[in-house]
């Protein structure tokens, strides 16, 4: 299962982005310290969507469409809308985006349009 987190400059992210669905968090004061949060997060990021969360870790909003330009944002060979999409929106925002990846299971987080992180989980 993969899933993109956009973390910080919530209010400039939302402005580009679009909802793809209903948002389960848009009156909800669930931050992601909550217990609640590890079971919201796995069954919501079963679909499309990132989720973005603010500075203050409220999570603002999931199954949001990020729709920012990629225009310059060079991503590794193989890796696809998902990284593309946020290297794209932490390049516009001061925001920075943690995709966990569907193909091959790594962690990367984006900040100012790069790759500035790649963990691999079973290596822990």
């Amino acid at each position: 299962m993969g899933a993109l987190f956009v973390v910080g400059d919530a209010g400039k992210v939302m402005n580009k982005s679009r909802p793809l669905s209903y948002n389960p968090f848009e009156k909800s004061h669930v931050h992601v310290g909550d217990p609640i949060v590890n079971v919201m997060l796995k069954e919501f990021s079963r679909l499309d969507g990132a989720f973005v969360i603010s500075d203050a870790g409220k999570i603002v909003s999931a199954y949001r469409y990020l729709e920012p330009s990629a225009e310059g944002v060079d991503i590794p060979k193989g890796l696809g809308a998902r990284h593309m999409a946020g290297g794209a929106i932490t390049r516009d925002t001061n925001a920075i985006a943690i995709v966990l990846s569907e193909s091959d299971g790594l962690v990367r987080a984006f900040k100012g349009g790069e790759l500035i992180l790649e963990v691999d989980p079973e290596a822990y």
